[in-house]
């Protein structure tokens, strides 16, 4: 039982800060951005509502030419944020720990909630959650997509068992590297799922899984650095440092996207094979969002603004551009169809419904203020020093 009682101790707030978030969120002084957040979430409750007592097939533009839409762009979104944080905390761990370790309980916390905001906008796109059991009782580990809850699952309770740790002062190597591990194989397994789509040549290639990996240490390492630049002015001479560090950080995943995003788009317009005149098509978006806008802009940015303010507002920049990226490469899949039939034009348009659109509001929302609120309550600073 005492250990029990150690373990919420190390999760849940004390009640006088229990009691004292819930008395200023009721007299209004939990800030701007709390009561935002708190106000989208229920929106998009009702939003999940409708879909699930009016029907997936009413309130969404998914259909047999596109099964992947916003639902889809949204968990992936989240993941990969959730995935790059893991990797900022490894970074950190080995590299900068003296002056990282204050904020490494948040940044874990917040891939936690991530990971949540994700499956809360995948759990909309199932059409029959309830029977997700058959996963269990008809196993297929030959499929990448049978893979997925067993490392959400190992990926999840290392991420908890690595929170309290750091919440109680152990910033460990050893389980930052076993987080770092579990992120890269669970979010690859990710992009292998896409990647096998032999039917659809935007997303078929073996590039995928690296892909992913890239771009989600590059979103998630964005995400930490606006958490470590609002967190520097507590720590004295040591956030300058951390600032500087996550830009150094950010600069590199940046290269790297450039790097990758550029071949990507390189190899797609020499294919020859069906559906490869996508790549031709959506030519004009890829150089714009994930070239120009994702990549060489903001590392023009981050190399002459040096300042926290500017950490935040280029990291912000970064994940707005990245997440219509993400909507791009999901989306952009399904322009060609794999058939041609009368009712069938030659390109598929898709436009998500105003329910899709609330379930990535959803999704971010719930993440954005469980993480506020938890900060506030004292949830995410380390207790004591070892």
């Amino acid at each position: 039982m005492a250990g029990i009682r150690e373990l919420l101790t190390d999760i849940l707030p004390t009640k006088e800060d229990g009691q004292r978030v819930l008395r200023e969120f009721i007299q209004g002084k939990a800030g701007l951005l709390t009561y935002l957040s708190f106000i989208a979430l229920l929106i998009s409750l009702i939003a999940v509502a409708r879909i699930f007592i009016i029907g997936h097939g009413e309130t969404t533009n998914t259909n047999a030419q596109v099964p992947w839409g916003l639902q889809i762009t949204t968990y992936i979104y989240l993941v990969l944020i959730s995935t790059g944080c893991t990797f900022a905390n490894f970074f950190g761990v080995a590299l900068a720990k003296e002056y990282y370790k204050p904020i490494a309980p948040k940044i874990i916390f917040f891939a936690i909630l991530t990971t949540i905001g994700g499956m809360f906008g995948l759990l909309t796109e199932l059409g029959h959650p309830e029977r997700l059991y058959m996963w269990f009782l008809s196993p297929q580990p030959k499929s990448p997509m049978w893979w997925m809850p067993v490392w959400y699952t190992a990926y999840l309770l290392a991420l908890i068992y690595v929170f309290i740790q750091l919440r109680r002062g152990h910033a460990s190597f050893k389980h930052s590297l076993v987080i770092f591990i579990i992120a890269t194989i669970k979010h690859s397994t990710l992009g292998a799922l896409i990647g096998v789509n032999e039917a659809r040549f935007y997303y078929y290639s073996a590039l995928m899984p690296i892909y992913f990996l890239i771009f989600a240490f590059m979103t998630g390492v964005a995400a930490s650095a606006i958490i470590a630049a609002v967190e520097a002015p507590k720590l004295g001479p040591k956030g300058e440092k951390l600032v500087d560090f996550f830009r150094k950080m950010l600069i590199s995943g940046l290269a790297l996207a450039l790097l990758l995003g550029f071949w990507r788009i390189a190899i797609g317009l020499y294919g020859q094979a069906h559906g490869a005149e996508v790549f031709e098509l959506t030519l004009g978006n890829q150089i714009f969002y994930v070239i120009i806008l994702g990549s060489i802009v903001p590392l023009v940015l981050l190399y002459f603004l040096t300042s926290r303010t500017a950490l935040i507002l280029i990291s912000l920049f970064i994940m707005v551009v990245q997440f219509k990226a993400r909507y791009d490469l999901i989306v952009g899949g399904f322009k060609i169809p794999v058939w041609r039939a009368y009712t069938i034009p030659e390109i598929v348009k898709y436009v998500p419904t105003i329910e899709e659109m609330l379930v990535f509001v959803g999704g971010l929302s719930l993440s954005l203020f469980v993480y506020l609120i938890a900060n506030r309550a004292n949830m995410l600073s380390v207790k004591e020093e070892k």
